[in-house]
């Protein structure tokens, strides 16, 4: 066995890998797995020579990959933001000095029974994940998000984008989440600030109109703050700029999501005995 085999076999694993992290992110689990069968079966077909089926295989895994990418568009759109931001020279986060003013103002509102929903940026940029708005371009603080979110306020429907200190714009429509494993409760609001969650590295705080619950949410992760020492110590910790050391951040790789690198591994490994078998090694 040369160098070759091992470094290809690392690539198929880390595709593998990223292909289910991407669909399980967009819920798109079993289509992807049926677009992995269709291809395996081609590739048996082929080798049996069985022209007719392999071209009906092929059309299909054709057809599937097109629909991969409708079903994927928003973590590609993810993927090409944090390219354009590295491009860029963003810093790796964005200091916000607003983890007092946010709690401040959204527990006050939640107190008065009006809803709230403020994003407070990060890395990833949100302007293309995001629509409308006012532009503000001035200091937040409690006081400006509750006139905002006041019921009579004709922005208080939207969202209010917040980068560093500077509150950018107010009134701005999100992507709803359209999956349906969402709790009952959430509404509008809620289903908004998921969508965006999901899509990017934003912070997202909903205030419910309703319950008067405050929650955090984080790509996958949503946590609701019992009062406002909790909600300022949460976004604290998520808007930390101090970045961690790379030993923390390889720990972290093994130990995060592992079971999706165990099926990524075992994945890789069927592929590869396939084509070994099929092909002959190395492959030729």
């Amino acid at each position: 066995m040369s160098w070759r085999e091992p470094v290809d076999f690392a690539v198929l694993a880390a595709a593998i890998y990223i292909l289910l992290r991407c669909s399980v992110r967009a819920r798109a689990l079993r289509l992807v797995m049926g677009t992995i069968g269709v291809y395996a079966l081609a590739l048996l077909a082929r080798q049996a020579h069985l022209i007719v089926t392999v071209w009906v295989l092929d059309g299909a895994s054709v057809v599937l990959v097109f629909v991969l990418l409708v079903s994927f568009q928003a973590e590609l759109r993810h993927g090409l933001m944090q390219i354009d931001g590295s491009i860029r020279g963003r810093p790796a986060e964005s200091d916000c000095d607003c983890v007092s003013e946010v709690p401040e103002a959204a527990f006050d509102l939640a107190r008065s029974g009006s809803g709230a929903l403020i994003v407070l940026v990060r890395r990833d940029p949100v302007a293309e994940l995001t629509n409308g708005g006012v532009a503000f371009g001035g200091l937040a603080s409690a006081e400006l998000l509750e006139t905002i979110f006041q019921k009579w306020s004709p922005l208080h429907d939207g969202a209010a984008i917040i980068d560093g200190r500077l509150l950018e714009r107010a009134g701005v429509v999100l992507p709803l989440a359209q999956h349906a494993d969402l709790p009952r409760s959430y509404g509008t609001r809620h289903r908004a600030a998921v969508g965006l969650a999901e899509r990017c590295d934003a912070v997202v705080v909903a205030v419910s109109e309703e319950r008067g619950d405050v929650t955090v949410m984080t790509g996958q992760a949503r946590a609701v703050a019992r009062d406002r020492a909790d909600l300022e110590y949460q976004l604290a910790s998520l808007l930390s700029s101090r970045r961690e050391t790379w030993t923390h951040r390889l720990g972290a790789f093994f130990t995060s999501g592992w079971k999706l690198k165990a099926a990524a591994l075992a994945m890789a490994a069927v592929t590869w005995s396939a084509l070994a078998f099929l092909e002959g090694p190395p492959f030729r």
